[in-house]
């Protein structure tokens, strides 16, 4: 399959490195109005185009799908874009900043039956079946905490820090809250709060309680103003699970009472992102419009719940 890439930093780089690794997909062209001619990707594969308008990439009869790699802002109109000229869409996270924005998303990806992916690396990760069912070893599970920061400060003139797009809920809310709602999925959450830090506009820093139907709390913390190891702790009645970068989810260790610990590991081809790609490549080739991992009603989810986080964190400030 022929991906055209829209948008060419550091995200869009580690995608260029993880699509030889998938089973049919390359890069055609790129969409970009700074990178250069002579940058070493397309000086390396002399057959990719450069494009300075992304509408131009869409118009490309070669593309045969898009990786959206755009700041946050961008991501929705030009999914919208892409879906009405029926190219299937892999998405960066978030893929829209408003519930109506991703509502919109998906009834265009219904109305052209074409391809709307997420790119929420976390659901396609190799490990992740395997840990919803050892959950089960803990008994009836209690909390599940996860941890997201990392210090931005350098990063001053990046869209992270325009309150239009910006902020620490935007940019890790999907993994902080993507991951336990996937491990929970079925369970309606039944309450939120949320605390803010904030500044200039910009939530720096955010935490947050969802409880479940069934009384399992998951307990929330991302941040873009310090350095914190990120990692998930499942906790049950019987032990705790611990799975250090719960992103990408490569690996856990299993601790029960009066029981060795367990060391789960899981290799897989490629790297972490490339189980998203493959997941698109091979759900279009299936004929499905969403995928079966990461839905389209998953991805509304998770908005609606960084929502009401940030509305209840801000009634609190």
């Amino acid at each position: 399959m022929n991906f055209g890439v829209i948008g060419f930093g550091n995200i869009a780089r580690r995608f260029a490195q993880s699509i030889p690794y998938t089973s049919g997909g390359r890069i055609c062209a790129i969409a970009s109005r700074s990178l250069s001619p002579e940058d070493p990707v397309l000086r390396s594969s002399p057959g990719v185009r450069l494009y300075r308008d992304y509408g131009a990439l869409l118009r490309d009869p070669e593309v045969e799908a898009v990786y959206i790699a755009l700041p946050h802002k961008l991501h929705a109109v030009w999914a919208v874009e892409a879906l009405r000229r029926r190219r299937p869409v892999l998405c960066e996270k978030p893929a829209a900043l408003t519930v109506e924005e991703m509502e919109e998303i998906a009834r265009v990806s219904a109305e052209e039956h074409t391809y709307f992916l997420e790119a929420l690396k976390t659901k396609f990760a190799p490990g992740l079946e395997r840990l919803r069912r050892d959950t089960a070893l803990l008994g009836p599970l209690r909390t599940i905490e996860t941890c997201f920061c990392y210090d931005a400060s350098e990063e001053r003139d990046s869209f992270l820090f325009d309150p239009a797009q910006g902020g620490a809920l935007n940019d890790l809310g999907p993994y902080v809250a993507g991951f336990p709602l996937a491990l929970m999925s079925g369970r309606a959450v039944r309450e939120i709060s949320g605390a803010l830090t904030r500044q200039g506009g910009i939530d720096l820093h955010f935490q947050a309680a969802l409880t479940f139907e069934g009384g399992v709390t998951a307990l929330l913390e991302g941040g873009i103003d310090q350095d914190r190891a990120r990692r998930a702790v499942i906790r049950g009645e019987l032990g705790s699970i611990t799975v250090p970068d719960f992103h990408r989810l490569t690996g856990y260790e299993i601790a029960l009472e009066g029981r060795p610990p367990i060391l789960r590991r899981f290799p897989a081809p490629g790297d972490d992102m490339t189980g998203e790609i493959q997941a698109l490549i091979d759900d279009v080739a299936a004929g499905r419009i969403e995928s079966p991992r990461h839905s389209h009603a998953d991805t509304l989810q998770i908005l609606r719940v960084l929502r009401d986080i940030r509305a209840d964190g801000a009634s609190a400030l």
